[in-house]
């Protein structure tokens, strides 16, 4: 009985895999020694069939590479470039402008990220980006732009 069971569950087993694998998602880093190329990397995400994948930074090599599958991309916005956007608008729109638009939709861009661990306290800088950090995000949100009326 009990192999007859597996032999009736097992189709259903490997649907759901497959699924589920679809939906795992990894973060994708370039710091670190011996890396592969951003094509190499890209070919292994795709071969794994990873659904979804956070990158700490805008590259455009690697968002060209994504462009045309059916990944999910998060894109962060780096901690040097924080204080700019929060403060100005009309940064956090050529931002926007420079690393995002050129791939959309081409390139599946989900989520804007700000900030990569950024709430430790230990600097006076430190103490600046965590203040920062909202406002940043508020104004790199395509929901900040003022709506225009065309009455």
């Amino acid at each position: 009985m009990a192999p007859l069971a597996f032999f009736l569950l097992f189709p259903l087993l490997g649907l759901s895999v497959a699924e589920i694998s679809s939906k795992i998602g990894i973060n994708y880093g370039q710091l670190g020694n011996n890396l592969p190329s951003p094509n190499r990397s890209v070919e292994l995400i795709k071969s794994l069939n990873i659904g979804r994948v956070k990158l700490y930074d805008a590259n455009p090599e690697i968002l060209r590479l994504l462009s045309g599958t059916n990944i999910s991309v998060s894109i962060m916005v780096p901690n040097n470039e924080i204080t700019g956007i929060a403060s100005n608008q009309s940064k956090a729109d050529e931002w926007v402008k420079n690393n995002v638009l050129p791939y959309y939709p081409k390139t599946m861009i989900r989520y804007l990220l700000v900030g990569n661990e950024i709430l430790s306290y230990f600097s006076d800088q430190d103490r600046r980006l965590w203040h920062d950090l909202v406002p940043a995000m508020t104004k790199s949100s395509p929901l900040s732009k003022p709506k225009t009326s065309q009455t």
